[in-house]
């Protein structure tokens, strides 16, 4: 299987803020459906960076349980509470560091609120790899 990760003319290129606008998969492949990771925590601290990046490491840790890696997602939905440029900043630099050069595309969407109170942020992930 091979994944082209696409910016056609016309199109904004959006690999600086840590996304691309599309990949294309050929091949047989299979499909992960990775439901969304949060990073509250009982022991704290439950700031947005660090509930951003433990909700990351526990993606990490999906995607590893069925023998995948970063560079295997190729879309990202990301849901974050009283979205700002500051925590935009935050989420930029997360994805490219994530995921390096095999960049996913991305949707973020600002939300009130998620599922429980003290949760600020959730990832969910489609990957693809051969079967």
């Amino acid at each position: 299987m091979t994944l082209t990760r696409l910016c056609p003319e016309g199109v904004a290129d959006s690999s600086p803020f840590g996304y691309i606008p599309s990949i294309r998969c050929d091949g047989p492949n299979r499909l992960w459906m990775i439901s969304g990771q949060i990073g509250t925590s009982p022991e704290g601290p439950n700031d947005f960076e660090s509930q951003m990046h433990r909700a990351f490491d526990r993606l990490e840790a999906v995607l590893a349980s069925e023998g995948l890696a970063p560079s295997d997602v190729v879309r990202i939905t990301l849901l974050v509470v009283d979205h700002d440029t500051d925590k935009l900043g935050l989420i930029c630099a997360k994805r490219k560091s994530f995921f390096g050069s095999s960049l996913p595309t991305s949707t973020l969407i600002p939300v009130p609120c998620l599922a429980l109170p003290d949760m600020v942020f959730e990832v969910d992930a489609i990957a693809v790899k051969e079967a």
